[in-house]
This record gives structure tokens, sequence and C-alpha cells, in this order.
């Protein structure tokens, strides 16, 4: 999506240069942003927002909870969201205990409980390509099983959580069979008690998690595992570690019993895990220097064909990063060999790599730091959207670092906040961006709506540069103009490929969308339309671009 400059040679006076800076909503965006819809769920609100990249809302789904972090835009246009039940059986977990299912008007089609005095829904859920759902669930454990598991006393409270991963298989509106799982409590290893059949060499088990490794020892989220991701192609789940500052992959082609053991599936290694890096002293291959990730959130593959394919990008917090608190957004090129289908790693040595293949930073490090949630993913177009989650702050940078969209979520925990106002704890997980032909919007008319905040400024923010681009000729007629009823656009062209149509006020708000229209007639009906006055529109696809104006009497 490319800035707009509108030049209005007609008796309308209007200059850009004469609005505030905003404080919430759009602050910025020039050439080089991607097209899209942005989706996010504040965490003081029960509605979740799908807002274009003018900061306009496209569409809201509202729920009875707030959200447990985590929402999918689904392909056939539902919702999927993690809700938080805000349990008092689980004090010290973050938020989670339901998942929930809306269609795209809004209704709640599909609702799940995963909450008892032994299991909790937590943070991460992700969908999956057959409609199935994997959901990241604590499972509590006493501190004598933990103990009869290897665990130091001393490091441990009234109770300890296993982690698993579950897949659920909906039925109905609000049942789901348990198809699948995997519990860290089944890849164990430790050296502090040689009675135990798990009492091993730590460093000779890269696979095994060390259950008295932890920064949160006495915790009894001693994991605290908060995103898991899916790559359809290795059949593999990645999962972010926050207390271990890593991010492990394990296997999905494996059966639920083979998770429980160290083989089987397409790995030969079972419910192992395949691949793990951030930090080597968790597996006693590494000092304190040798550690890069300082808390993790949101590890997820770099889909095939974008830039940087099949590498892990990821949000690392910072906290007690040496030189300071500050976070980065990091990429990284596993050790997977695709020959073996195995990933490499030599005896005694950590994981590759030795650092990031790509990485963001603000300018002055400790501007850019949000010590809990946050995410991160890489677009099509190679640039990168970032939740800077405590901030709200949403922000799509090129690879060479550029900021080339800004977008501050007004939603809070003091309500919406007024343009020019400051929201109070306006914390978002993260954020996801859905471009034009994504499936869910098929056949649905976007229609940009209100921006969210309250008092919006006039909207600095169109989709093309009409003074700068190269209109080609569509042999396209817009009749009749001005118009009172119906407005036609009429192209003479054999191309029938798709194109958008965005038509904007004198403002530059943009006031009606329109995607995948094929060249020929269409028409747009006043009622499409605000009210009467002056129009601009463009028409782009990717062979051709074409501007102009009309009026509505």
């Amino acid at each position: 999506m490319k800035n707009i400059i509108i030049l209005l040679c007609v008796s309308i006076t209007f200059s850009f240069s004469s609005i505030s800076q905003p404080t919430v909503g759009l602050i910025e965006e020039s050439s080089g942003s991607l097209e899209g819809y942005v989706l996010f769920a504040p965490f003081a609100s029960k509605t979740t927002y799908l807002i274009d990249k003018c900061g306009s809302q496209i569409n809201t789904w509202t729920s009875q909870y707030r959200p447990g972090y985590s929402c999918y835009l689904l392909e056939d246009g539902s919702l999927l969201r993690a809700c938080d039940t805000n349990s008092v059986a689980w004090q010290g977990a973050i938020g989670g205990g339901i998942i929930e299912k809306h269609d795209w008007e809004g209704n709640l089609t599909w609702t799940y409980l995963l909450l008892n005095d032994t299991i909790y829904q937590d943070h991460d859920i992700c969908p999956l390509p057959n409609g199935n759902v994997l959901a990241v669930v604590l499972n509590k454990k006493s501190s004598q099983f933990a103990i009869s598991e290897g665990r130091n006393p001393a490091l441990i409270g009234n109770a300890m959580w296993n982690t698993k991963i579950l897949e659920l298989h909906p039925i109905g509106t609000d049942s789901a069979e348990i198809v699948w799982e995997w519990s860290s409590f089944d890849h164990l290893i430790q050296d502090f008690d040689n009675t135990k059949e798990n009492y091993g060499i730590v460093s000779d088990h890269p696979e095994l998690l060390n259950i008295n490794f932890s920064a949160f020892a006495n915790s009894p989220d001693w994991l605290h595992v908060n995103s898991v991701a899916y790559n359809q192609e290795l059949d593999q789940i990645v999962l972010s570690s926050n207390h271990f500052c890593e991010f492990w992959i394990i296997d999905h082609s494996i059966t639920t019993a083979e998770a429980a053991s160290h083989s089987g599936g397409n790995s030969g290694k079972g419910g192992d895990i395949l691949y793990r890096w951030g930090n080597p002293q968790a597996y006693s291959r590494g000092i304190s220097t040798d550690q890069k990730l300082y808390n993790v959130h949101n590890a997820n593959w770099i889909k095939n064909g974008d830039p940087g394919e099949g590498e892990i990008i990821l949000f690392n917090n910072g906290n007690g990063r040496p030189g300071g608190d500050y976070s980065t957004v990091d990429s990284y090129l596993t050790s997977y060999d695709s020959n073996s289908g195995d990933y490499l790693i030599t005896s005694g040595q950590p994981y590759l790599p030795s650092t990031s293949s790509w990485s963001y930073s603000s300018p002055t490090p400790t501007d850019f730091f949000s010590a809990i949630l946050a995410g991160a993913e890489r677009l099509s177009n190679g640039n990168t959207l970032i939740c800077e989650a405590t901030t709200g702050h949403f922000f799509e940078v090129t690879s060479d670092n550029e900021v080339v969209w800004n977008y501050v979520s007004p939603v809070g925990s003091n309500g919406i906040a007024t343009q020019g106002s400051q929201p109070l704890n306006n914390y978002v997980y993260r954020c996801s961006l859905y471009e034009p032909d994504y499936p869910a919007f098929s056949n649905k008319t976007l229609t940009p709506g209100d921006q969210i905040e309250l008092n919006p400024l006039p909207l600095n923010c169109l989709s093309v540069d009409i003074e700068n681009v190269e209109t080609t000729n569509l042999s396209l007629t817009v009749f009749p103009n001005p118009f009172d009823y119906k407005l036609t656009f009429s192209f003479n062209t054999k191309h029938q490929e798709n194109y958008s149509l965005l038509i904007y006020d004198y403002t530059g708000k943009i006031v009606l969308r329109k995607d995948k229209l094929l060249m020929k007639e269409h028409i747009i009906e006043r009622d499409e339309l605000p009210s009467n006055g002056l129009y601009f529109y463009t028409i782009h696809s990717v062979e051709f671009n074409s501007s102009g104006k009309f009026i509505l009497r």
C-alpha cells in the first residue's frame, strides 16, 4: 500500500500539514507498506477488530470474554479466538480456558471449555489445515509428583505445571475430541537424583528437557510455553518457552503413543525435541554469554514463498539482555537438512546458527521494549509486521529496517481513547495481516467504517500515490459525472485480471473498497457512498493503474 497525495484542483482548500500529530490510531503510512487488513484483540476489550491499513474498521466480533491472547481469521471468514476465563483456580497462569469460533457476522458457532482443577488452556492456539485446533494446555501436577520425576525439592513450591499440546477436533457447537497430544513430562532428564529412571548427563541429551533448569525455578509454570505454530510441509510444531528462553521444534507426524516415547514418526524420534535454539545453557552446552534469547514470544515459521521462507521468526523480549533491557525481532535459519530430514548438531556443541539471519531493533535500542507478550510475522513482500504488546503499537518494517506503517491501538483499560490523549494499558498480544486475496474476503464487500478512536483526525492515508502514479490507458469511461443515482465504470479491454477499486472522500478517507473485480462494467449505487460531494477513485491491479474524480449530486 502506497502513500497518496491528492491535489485538489477545485475550490476546496485542505492541507494535511495542518493536522495535529495523532497519538492513537494511524500514526503514519508511507510507500512500501503491504496492502491488507490487520486483526487484533485488545486485552482490555471483549471486541476483536479487523482494520484496514488506514485504521478504519472493516469488521468486529464481540465475545462475553476478554481475549486469551491469540486470534485468527480463518479462510471461511470465521474468527477463532482464545478467551480469558479469569479462573481463580489457576492463579499465576496468564489467561485462557475457553476457545471460541464466530462466523463473519459475529455469531458464536463453536465454544469449547478447557478448564478444570487439573487442565487449563493457556496463551496460544493454532488452527490446522484439517480444521482441527492445536492448543497450549497447562496440566497441574503435585510437588510430590515432580520430585518423583527428579525435581530438586529446593526448586519447587506447592505444585508444578506440565505443558501439553492438544489437537482438538471440533464437534457440534460446544464439544471437541482430543485426537492427538504431546506432554513435556514425557521428555525429561535430570542429573540431581540418580535413583530416578531419567537420571543422566544433560549435555548428552539436547532432545530432552532438564527438569531442574529454569530461571523461574520456583514458579509452577516452569516452562511458560506461550506460543504454538505449525508447519504443514514438515508436519512439525514450534513452541516458544519464555522461561527457558528458547524455542523448540517437535514432530507432529507421530501418534499420541509415539509422542510419549522417543521413537516413531517422520523424524524417528517420537516426541523428543528435534531442534532448540536460544539458550544452550538449558541443555548444558553453553554458558551465559552463549544465550541469545531473553524471554521470547510468538515463534513461527516464515511461510514458503515469502522472503526468508523456512526460517523461524520471533519476538525477543530482551529482559535481562546484556547492555540493557530492549526488544528485537529476529529470524533464524535452523540447521534443518532437507536431504536427511533431520536437524544437524555436532556432538558436544549447541545447535546452529550462531546468530540471527535478520534482526530489527530501534535506532535507540531501549526505545523499543515489551517486557511481556508481543509478536511478529514476515509478510509476502519481505516486510515484517511487529506488535510491541505493552504499548499497543503495531508497525511494519522493510528488510532494511525502514518503518513504513505505524499504528497505536486506542483501546485500553480506561475505554477507547480520544485522539490526542493516551490510552491506559492498551496491551495487545499480537496482530496479524491478511492480504486482500485471502479466501476469507471472497464475495464480501469490505466497506471501511469509522476509525476506532474517538474524535478521529481526517485520514492522511490513501492507497496509491496519485501525484506520481503512471496511469495506463484502460479505455475506462466513468459516467455520468456528476451523477445522481448510479455511477458506471466501463472498461473497453480484453484483459480480465482482478483489480481493486477504492473511493475516497476529500479528506483522504477510504469510504468504499471493492476487491477482486473483473475488468468489465461495474456500477456504484449512491447509497454506497456516505453523502453528496466530491470523491476520488483509484483502480489498480498487477498491470494497470488509473485514478480520477467524480461528484455525487
